[in-house]
């Protein structure tokens, strides 16, 4: 990672990668002067708020190095997020920025 400009966080079983990325306390001060590019589970991970898919878990706390609130896959036929953990989301209280991605749009975010 020391070496590396871009660094791409892959989508896939956000729970796993989470786990993995715990495992490196500093992860944020890492990141710095890099590209940080994720992807589904990828972006849930850098946010400190995200969606669930499944019904038993709705709202989940991510590692919090963009400090915001995000939905991917918004509206999606394929992989929608359950409506319980949007709505749970939405009305978080929180005053984090809300950011709602439809399957393959993206945002760009500095931090």
């Amino acid at each position: 990672m020391k070496k590396a400009d871009v660094i791409f966080l892959k989508g896939g079983s956000t729970v796993f990668l989470m786990s993995v990325l715990n495992n490196y306390p500093e992860l944020a001060e890492k990141f710095l002067g890099k590209t940080i590019v994720g992807s589904s589970a990828g972006a849930y991970v850098l946010s400190e708020l995200w969606t669930d898919h499944g019904d038993d878990v709705h709202m989940r706390k991510g590692l919090g190095i963009l400090l915001l609130r995000i939905v991917c896959h918004y509206q999606s036929e394929l992989l929608p997020p359950s409506h319980l953990s949007l709505q749970e989301i939405k009305d978080s209280g929180h005053d984090l920025e809300l950011v709602l991605l439809r399957d393959c749009e993206h945002q760009v975010f500095l931090f």
